[in-house]
């Protein structure tokens, strides 16, 4: 089975009016997938923004069976369950979150807390750190 790393990152602040990205590894360290997104003038994007867009986009990537890491544990409670023990996944992330609960599902991929130090991909992302250039890409349409 294959193991993927995910972690997410805003640009110049958190919450950020400029943009967020992620980025996705494989177990060796590879980067597979590196995107960043402009945000609108009216929305901010935080954190959890960021590493949730990850999870969506690894959780797609991943073949039936996988195993996903990341280092935020209220991104994956969000995704497994809808709500994190202290707060719910926001209304306008809702359609995202039954879109990865349903794929999670349907290929019986697996989600795993890791330790930061532990995270390829937040590693990577350390080490590389994003432009402070606005990303030309716009922000997800299911985010809006």
């Amino acid at each position: 089975m294959a193991k993927y790393y995910v972690d997410g990152f805003t640009i110049a602040s958190n919450p950020s009016k400029l943009g967020f990205g992620y980025t996705i590894t494989d177990e060796s360290g590879i980067v597979l997938q590196r995107e960043s997104y402009r945000c609108s003038l009216e929305v901010a994007a935080t954190n959890n923004d960021a590493e949730f867009v990850g999870l969506w986009k690894a959780i797609e990537l991943a073949p039936a069976g996988s195993t996903i890491s990341s280092d935020s544990v209220v991104c994956i409670h969000w995704a497994e369950r809808g709500k994190s023990y202290k707060n719910r996944v926001r209304q306008d992330l809702q359609p995202l979150r039954k879109y990865l609960y349903g794929l999670l599902k349907d290929k019986d991929i697996h989600l795993v807390w890791e330790r930061r130090n532990f995270n390829l991909a937040g590693q990577y992302n350390e080490h590389n750190p994003h432009s402070w250039s606005i990303p030309s890409k716009p922000y997800p349409k299911i985010l809006l």
